[in-house]
């Protein structure tokens, strides 16, 4: 189930002491990041915030995306504002289109890396993850970065497209040739079986559950059954990401995953390379997170 890639350790309250330290070479983050800390407890941000305690960073998330995240080689397209957090002078702004790895500084990269497409965060980077003591154009040596951010769009490499359009093909067919009614959202397919009650799930949230793994060509078999228990959500495949999400506590569904959103050409396990997954996924609790 695990995708591999988190990298926020994801909290409402996390304590600083449990990833950073006091030796030398963290002084200056440490008090970088209590600068952040502060500045955010002042003004009443204590809601939606996203905490990175090992690079520091903090993401403040006004609105969350609903489409898979980027990853690298894929182009990803984000509209930004960055500050300097100690005078509120902006440096720069735009849209930047890039590769995800090529985006710099690394904590733009990080928070880009780690959003769903479609999410506008505001990101607060100590200067390590910034420009460093070098600084660079506008940017003072040491200075915290303050980021508006909307990743607006992520594009697939060529390769991808073309195998995603293969897996779209298949799981049409596979849908009129057994007659069931699936709904397209945000590059999955899913239906239904039972609403729930109360909330959705945000996609930075821990939740338990119970679920069947079956691969779509294949679906009478199924491959893993198995429970969440307080699991994060940004520890899943993408395709659950975005689809877990859909469910209110109780609710139970069935979701059409493309090999992109899955375990991709490397498979996993007994999932073969390039395999559209058919998920069977009951939400029976939320907890932590934001």
């Amino acid at each position: 189930m695990k995708a591999g890639r988190i990298v926020l350790c994801v909290s409402v309250a996390l304590s600083l002491t449990s990833c950073l330290s006091d030796d030398g070479g963290n002084t200056r983050l440490n008090e970088e990041v209590k600068l952040i800390d502060e500045f955010l407890a002042r003004n009443g941000v204590t809601q939606n915030v996203l905490y990175d305690n090992y690079n520091g960073i903090r993401i403040h998330v006004h609105e969350y995306g609903k489409w898979a995240p980027p990853h690298n080689g894929q182009e990803v397209t984000v509209n930004y504002v960055g500050r300097l957090f100690e005078t509120g002078a902006t440096f720069s702004t735009g849209t930047i289109t890039d590769k995800l790895q090529n985006l710099s500084p690394s904590g733009f990269q990080l928070v880009v890396r780690n959003m769903m497409t479609g999410s506008n965060v505001t990101a607060f980077i100590p200067s390590p993850s910034g420009y460093g003591s070098a600084g660079a154009n506008g940017v003072p040596p040491d200075a915290i970065l303050v980021y508006e951010m909307y990743i607006a769009n992520t594009e697939r490499s060529p390769t991808e497209e073309a195998q995603f359009k293969k897996d779209s093909t298949a799981i049409k067919t596979y849908l009129a040739d057994n007659e069931q009614e699936f709904q397209y959202y945000s590059d999955i397919w899913y239906a239904i079986d039972e609403p729930g009650i109360g909330v959705h799930p945000t996609p930075f949230q821990f939740v338990s559950g119970e679920y069947k793994l079956s691969l779509l060509s294949n679906p009478g078999t199924v491959l893993e059954q198995s429970t969440l228990t307080q699991h994060p959500i940004p520890d899943l495949i993408d395709g659950l990401r975005v689809a877990i999400p859909l469910l209110r506590e109780g609710g139970k569904a069935k979701f059409i995953i493309p090999s992109g959103l899955g375990y991709g050409p490397s498979g996993f396990g007994s999932v073969p390379s390039n395999a559209n997954l058919l998920f069977e996924f009951t939400l029976t609790g939320i907890h932590e997170g934001i």
